[in-house]
């Protein structure tokens, strides 16, 4: 992939240590002269530990790029982003874009719980950025990293159909804590786009691959499945991509001046079909009988105690969108499009890997690989 236009001077990023911000961080490294990570952490030595730490998972050696990487101690929940006056106007002055991707990802917990960081932590961003057009006469671009899971609702707020165009609001995200902080972080946003900002939107869906992601959905549910010897019998699909093609995305869209003003989803525009992962699984050795959907669930709630079905049963509120728990089910998720982000991504430059079966048996195998998994 070539670099997709002019090289901006510096990045700031949050959430350089998270699942998918480490990722982000290694990528704009090949799109930009200088990123500035934004760390929790008590002084400037913690801040560089926990980054170097972070990125040598991610096969990224920090030494490599001394001199444009630059570790800063600081939090999104703290006044100023927890920086001295000075050291916050200056940080202001230098940046061109900012990449925010620091989340609390949670989906059993409640909004009270997750607000902190995504909602004030979001308000805190576009405060900096605010700043920076005050201290410099520029809007710096600021490309956010929300979630698809503020749409999760939206086919009871009447949008069975979602695409780039379609907002969030409290009725779109529905109940879960997650979706619901999300939803109100993207109206912060809004808000900032209309003093001014220059904002980008950026929801992933589930995102997954054949390398460790802290978050990845398909991981619980496949572990129940293996663990149960059965799988439900469902025509379903999950709107999904690779961890790596995501992080791609984020910054090839970050670093293209026309992205600003617009909302992309990040998702392949073919969904993940269910039943494809499913088969892979017993491809690679893990029998499994089909039940339908509401047995499947019955099954799991009748061992609830082993330790891979109760990761499902916590997020059941979630996973319910995708698997009916039975006939009539009331809430079901939209259908999502992404046909425009593929439009600007290809012409960026971005060929993704195809997830074809033997993609499908390597992440099966990487899924289940990582620690013990044992049936009922």
């Amino acid at each position: 992939m070539t670099r997709s236009g002019p090289v901006p001077h510096a990045v700031l990023l949050t959430g350089a240590t998270g699942s998918l911000g480490s990722r982000v961080c290694a990528r704009l490294l090949d799109e930009a002269a200088v990123v500035y990570c934004l760390v929790r952490a008590r002084d400037q030595q913690e801040a560089a530990a926990r980054l170097t730490t972070r990125l040598e998972q991610e096969g990224l050696t920090a030494e490599a790029h001394r001199g444009r990487l630059h570790p800063v101690p600081g939090d999104v929940t703290r006044p100023l982003l927890g920086l001295h006056p000075r050291a916050y106007d200056a940080l202001a002055q230098s940046v061109h874009l900012i990449v925010h991707c620091a989340a609390t990802v949670n989906l059993a917990a409640g909004y009270e719980q997750l607000a902190p960081v995504n909602v004030d932590g979001t308000r805190a961003v576009t405060a900096f950025a605010g700043r920076a057009a005050d201290l410099t006469g520029r809007h710096p671009h600021l490309s956010a990293v929300s979630t698809l899971g503020v749409l999760l609702d939206a086919r009871t707020a009447g949008h069975p159909v979602v695409d780039e165009d379609t907002p969030a609001t409290p009725e779109t995200a529905g109940p879960l804590g997650y979706p619901r902080s999300k939803a109100e972080a993207e109206r912060e946003l809004r808000a900032a786009a209309a003093r001014g900002a220059r904002v980008t939107l950026l929801r992933p869906g589930i995102v997954t691959g054949d390398t460790p992601f802290e978050t990845d959905l398909l991981r619980p549910l496949l572990r129940a499945a293996v663990a149960l010897g059965a799988a439900p019998d469902t025509p379903v699909s999950v709107p999904a991509d690779t961890a790596d093609t995501v992080s791609r995305a984020v910054a090839v869209l970050a670093v293209r001046p026309e992205s600003a003003g617009h909302t992309f989803h990040l998702v392949r525009p073919r969904p993940l079909l269910l039943p494809d992962l499913f088969d892979a699984a017993r491809r690679t050795g893990h029998p499994l009988t089909p039940l339908p959907a509401d047995r499947w669930w019955k099954a799991l709630e009748a061992h609830a105690d082993h330790p891979d079905v109760r990761e499902v049963l916590m997020l059941q509120g979630v996973y319910s969108y995708t698997i009916p728990e039975g006939p009539g089910t009331a809430r079901c998720a939209p259908d999502i499009r992404s046909d425009r982000t593929w439009a600007v991504l290809t012409d960026a430059g971005l060929h993704p890997p195809d997830i074809d079966a033997p993609y499908l048996d390597r992440l099966v195998t990487s899924l289940l690989d990582r620690g013990s998994c044992h049936t009922v």
